[in-house]
């Protein structure tokens, strides 16, 4: 969003997203302020398989391919969606040609990248250098939103009232959080722990615009 100078951009609201006349009236609202980019967060709340699912549940997903790929052409909008569930989407959504053209699938961060997430969270939390460094290196596998955890969670356990003993933060103390964060990595997080698969985060990215790509 930062970046799309002169777009507008227009984030869907999750908790209408189950009406259909939200969805008609955010893509009327996008045409109308074209260019424009619409993006929609977790967009498998409303685009699950249908034969899973049931077809009662898709008159929202009917209304969203509609707009996106309907009789009227929609020039000069952009959709971007993001889900956790990617296999879970329908397949109207998901694999035909003109909706989502492209599926960005998101690794989880390098230790270069690590390196650069804990960093930018250590401009609030003052950790020594060598602790920062040793965090990144310590936690391969780690999601940007765990890695921030493990920093939180130093703060929160071991910061005095005026949070001036954080730089003496040791490596034994780094590696209580990592592991405690570590240790729930293969389970959900909530009042019971639950076996669950590594799900698959992506951004779709879809063009409603049949002459030409923003």
């Amino acid at each position: 969003m930062s970046q799309a100078d002169g777009i507008t951009c227009i984030t869907a609201n999750a908790y209408l997203l189950t009406e259909p006349f939200y969805i008609s009236q955010l893509y009327e609202l996008a045409a109308d302020l074209s260019p424009c980019i619409v993006f929609i967060e977790d967009v498998d709340f409303i685009g699950q398989d249908r034969f899973m699912h049931g077809f009662h549940v898709g008159a929202p997903l009917l209304a969203l391919l509609n707009e996106m790929d309907g009789i009227e052409k929609q020039k000069q909008i952009v959709t971007v969606a993001t889900t956790n569930g990617l296999e879970t989407l329908d397949k109207a959504l998901c694999e035909r040609p003109s909706r989502f053209d492209r599926v960005i699938k998101l690794n989880r961060p390098t230790v270069v990248e690590r390196a650069q997430i804990v960093a930018r969270l250590c401009g609030r939390i003052p950790l020594a250098e060598e602790i920062q460094d040793y965090i990144s290196r310590r936690t391969d596998g780690f999601t940007p939103a765990q890695l921030q955890e493990v920093v939180f969670g130093l703060a929160i356990e071991y910061a005095d009232t005026e949070g001036t003993n954080l730089a003496m933060i040791n490596q034994d103390e780094a590696d209580h959080i990592i592991g405690r964060i570590n240790g729930r990595k293969s389970c959900r997080l909530g009042f019971k722990a639950l076996d669950s698969g590594e799900s698959s985060a992506a951004f779709l990215a879809g063009s409603q615009n049949k002459t030409g790509r923003l």
